[in-house]
């Protein structure tokens, strides 16, 4: 049996983006290597279950059998492995850590997600960024989910971050998270449900 242990603030490791309680009708498990929920406070991999996950990626067998799985807790139902980390808080909210394969492809080039997510935070209004794959057929694309201060426009901070890495480095959209307090919980996951789930593939 393998041994969870809770991931603590503090020491520099981020406690992750709050995005909120899934919405009706979805799922979300934070699962280990052997598809078995973690406790909260541990970090595993978000995975999606609900009317957003489609049967695969159109034409692309071996990575819809990577990422479309059947859900052991639903009978019938499938899920789809995001790829994202994260962990339940105490408060039963969803935080997102970032990815679990920290290198990615996009379009050619081996890309440093924490570089990217790095170069973000830069921007003095930043005060929290998570940077995603997102897989579209037959692209991939990089987002970004931040937390930015007021006054501070996304076509602002996208000249920003231009400044500093290059083309294949700049996230291909900018998601700005609301404030996270109750009333925007919903919201916060709306917005990233829809990148990471209900336009992951095409639908059957």
């Amino acid at each position: 049996m393998g041994h969870h242990a809770p991931l603590r603030s503090g020491g520099g490791g981020r406690a992750g983006i709050p995005i909120g309680r899934p919405v009706p009708g979805y799922r979300a498990y934070v699962l280990d290597g052997g598809l078995r929920p973690v406790p909260p406070g541990v970090p595993g991999e978000i995975h999606l279950g609900g009317p957003g996950v489609a049967r695969g990626y159109h034409g692309r067998a071996a990575l819809t059998a990577e990422r479309f799985l059947p859900d052991p807790y639903q009978p019938g139902g499938r899920l789809y492995r995001t790829g994202d980390r994260g962990l339940w808080g105490r408060d039963g909210r969803l935080r997102i850590l970032g990815r679990a394969d920290h290198q990615v492809k996009v379009r050619g080039f081996r890309i440093e997600l924490g570089e990217v997510e790095a170069a973000v935070r830069r921007h003095p209004a930043v005060s929290d960024c998570a940077v995603l794959l997102r897989q579209d057929d037959p692209v991939e694309r990089l987002v970004a989910f931040v937390v930015l201060g007021s006054g501070v426009t996304v076509p602002e901070l996208q000249r920003k971050i231009a400044e500093s890495v290059p083309e294949q480095m700049r996230p291909d959209h900018i998601t700005v998270l609301p404030p996270n307090s109750r009333e925007h919980q919903e919201e916060r996951w709306t917005h990233w449900l829809f990148v990471r789930c209900r336009f992951q593939a095409r639908r059957a």
